[in-house]
């Protein structure tokens, strides 16, 4: 059960305004964070003694709104949403008070880091040499790719296609590092027809194309689903059944550390706001 699937955008902007207005609140810091998760992990990388984390339902573009509605009653508010697709763009992202994952999302920030990525290989795949965890994450780009590409074109295209509602864990080919497009294709078109959308197809020349382009992983790929498939891929090589991609992505929280998120640009960014504006969110 989703504990938080009740709670709209309109309840959170309200309890954030009369929250705003506490007198106790006069010199506080708000954090407005994309979603559960990220609350949960920035929680323990702000000073929580002089600032509040909290999360706002909507994706980011109800961030960005929520921050933009509040900064007229409170000068201490700041967003940090996802970057996504946006250092793909030629335009620079200059939106007020809000900043942007050093990657594509914190997700990805987390994966990124070596020594945690290899501490969990080691606890689940314990006779692999740390030498291969490296493969193993190459591994996984590989599995994901086209479809971090197609969402992608999705994004450029503004083409609103549902990737969210469909799941493509039990599709992934471990030996052929492949997800199977035709079954996904079959899955997504079904619930296309059944929302009343026109149908897609997998564009397989744009990706062809698109992969020409040299580009970043860690900038294209959604940390989510990364994730998921790493969750696959270590079910299937450790025989452990249990193991979700939540779970996983629990354990890279867990292991992400201040020292780890000291090294990052958004720390560097937010403590520049932070003298700007002569308040208080990192340790000291």
């Amino acid at each position: 059960m989703n504990q938080y699937k009740d709670i709209t955008y309109q309840y959170k902007f309200d309890e954030l305004r009369m929250d705003l207005k506490h007198p106790n609140n006069k010199d506080t810091s708000f954090i407005l964070v994309e979603g559960p998760t990220d609350e949960r992990l920035y929680r323990k990388l702000f000073d929580l003694n002089y600032c509040k984390v909290e999360w706002v339902p909507g994706g980011n573009s109800k961030l960005e709104k929520c921050v933009i509605d509040l900064l007229p009653l409170h000068s201490f508010i700041i967003g940090i949403r996802d970057a996504d697709f946006l250092y793909f763009s030629n335009s620079s992202y200059t939106k007020k008070n809000i900043f942007l994952t050093d990657l594509h999302d914190i997700e990805m920030s987390m994966i990124a880091e070596n020594d945690i990525f290899s501490a969990i290989i080691h606890e689940y795949l314990p006779n692999y040499q740390k030498k291969e965890h490296l493969n193993i994450k190459s591994d996984i780009f590989k599995i994901v790719e086209n479809l971090s590409l197609w969402k992608w074109i999705n994004e450029n295209e503004s083409l609103e296609i549902p990737f969210k509602e469909i799941e493509f864990q039990n599709l992934i080919s471990i030996e052929n590092l492949s997800i199977d497009f035709e079954q996904y294709l079959i899955q997504l078109n079904r619930t296309l027809k059944k929302n009343g959308h026109s149908t897609t197809d997998f564009p397989l020349e744009q990706i062809e194309k698109l992969k020409s382009n040299n580009l970043d992983y860690f900038q294209l790929t959604n940390g989510h689903d990364f994730l998921k498939a790493l969750a696959e891929f270590l079910r299937k090589k450790s025989k452990n059944n249990d193991l979700k991609a939540a779970t996983l992505e629990s354990v890279f929280r867990i292991n992400f550390s201040y020292s780890h998120f000291k090294n990052t640009i958004l720390y560097k960014e937010t403590q520049k706001w932070e003298i700007a504006n002569a308040c208080r969110i990192h340790f000291k």
